[in-house]
């Protein structure tokens, strides 16, 4: 039998080496890959010309039967392919990966566009793994964000201007997905629903979503020198903490530090140290503050505003301020979710899109035993 196998996909590279054995197999390649891996059978590579060169080609060959094992998404190809098989009178068979489906705890985005994804990406998080392919990029390109690409061949402009790109090929591994994530610090994925195995999402589904770190911070410590303290602001520019608790060194009684007299760093010194580690910190927390700003957040309403009793206030999963309005009183511990429309250093502004769970209070009875 005269098997044409419409390829590009691990499933059609293993059934054809099924086939191969028993039946004359061709091959079929769209040619977007410039390297592709070594196919059992006769490979061909490139376009039929529409649905008339398709069968056409059916004609010239003898084919007995045709299998559409394309990418989900070549909707094109699988078009053509039930066209001419149809023309001619060529049995075809489909190989279709089931979809993936979210599961408890996801938060999935779903889009119908690479172009509305970016505009959700510019909304989500700071660090994303973009998986769509390298033909796609350019609705990325405009977004502000840091991309983790991966792709067969190199990208082409036009591509996101923060970018590193990952030249591999599949099939992938859930340890080599989990070492991916963790050694870019990926806060987003972004993939079509291609169906089939998906270690990249195991992967995500492992990771700590949208993690907030803080820490604390003493300068002026006992024999503290400059170059130790530009060491120490390094680190916290590398690191981008969403916030940090500093404080200048203060001797306390007891303490082996506060025998250190002589090691004291002056006060003045203290003061222009802190001052400078502050503004590394605030600018930090300005950036991931202002990458909020659009964001539905749920939040755990604490009661009124100490800077305005007018607004509620609120912390966030990752521990962030949030000040609201709400028409209606919130009784304190109900969660709500809060657009984010304003940031600060140290807080965010939201409005309220609605209340989503109430407290218990639980009544207590007194007993009396006689």
């Amino acid at each position: 039998m005269r098997v044409l196998l419409l390829g590009g996909t691990t499933e059609a590279r293993l059934l054809a080496g099924e086939l191969v054995a028993d039946h004359d197999v061709t091959v079929s390649l769209a040619g977007r890959v410039r390297s592709p891996l070594p196919l059992p059978g006769t490979v061909r590579v490139g376009g039929f010309g529409g649905v008339d060169g398709l069968a056409a080609w059916l004609r010239a060959h003898g084919t007995d039967a045709v299998v559409d094992a394309t990418h989900p998404f070549a909707s094109t190809m699988t078009a053509h392919a039930a066209a001419a098989c149809a023309l001619v009178e060529v049995p075809l068979l489909r190989l279709q990966r089931p979809a993936w489906s979210p599961v408890t705890g996801d938060d999935w985005r779903p889009v119908p566009s690479l172009e509305a994804a970016a505009e959700v990406v510019a909304a989500q998080g700071d660090r994303v793994f973009l998986t769509t392919g390298r033909t796609g990029l350019a609705a990325f390109a405009p977004v502000d964000r840091w991309f983790l690409v991966r792709s067969v061949d190199p990208p082409e402009p036009p591509v996101p201007r923060r970018m590193t790109v990952v030249l591999d090929r599949g099939p992938f591994t859930l340890d080599g997905e989990r070492a991916l994530l963790r050694e870019h610090a990926v806060d987003v994925l972004v993939t079509k629903n291609s169906g089939g195995p998906a270690p990249k999402l195991a992967a995500a589904r492992e990771s700590i979503p949208d993690l907030a770190v803080s820490t604390d911070i003493i300068v002026g410590f006992p024999g503290e020198t400059d170059e130790d303290f530009e060491q120490t602001l390094q680190v916290v520019a590398h690191a981008e903490f969403d916030s940090a608790y500093t404080f200048i060194f203060s001797p306390r009684s007891g303490t082996e530090a506060a025998e250190m007299v002589d090691r004291f760093v002056p006060h003045d010194v203290c003061v222009d140290r802190f001052e400078r580690l502050r503004a590394v910190v605030e600018r930090a927390g300005r950036r991931k503050h202002a990458a909020r700003v659009g964001r539905v957040e749920e939040v755990i309403v604490e009661g009124p505003s100490k800077r305005d009793a007018s607004l509620l206030t609120g912390r966030t999963r990752q521990n962030k301020l949030v000040h609201f309005g709400s028409a209606e009183p919130i009784r304190i511990g109900s969660f709500a979710d809060v657009r984010v429309v304003d940031s600060a250093s140290h807080y965010l502004m939201g409005e309220l899109v609605g209340v989503t769970a109430r407290p218990r209070h639980r009544t207590r009875i007194a007993l009396s035993v006689g």
